[in-house]
């Protein structure tokens, strides 16, 4: 649980240091890294309740 909210909160500050940058390119790869790690997380979640 601790190592996911670190994930997190890793990849929203790496998303505002590029987003400071204002690379496009890496605003979208970051987007979806952070899409991944999201869904990544509600199926750990949903696997702790189920």
């Amino acid at each position: 649980m601790k190592i996911t909210t670190i994930l997190l909160v890793l990849i929203s500050i790496i998303g505002l240091i590029i987003i400071v940058l204002g690379s496009k390119e890496a605003n979208f790869i970051t987007l979806v890294a952070g899409s991944i790690v999201a869904a990544g997380f509600s199926i750990y979640l949903g696997n702790i309740r189920g």
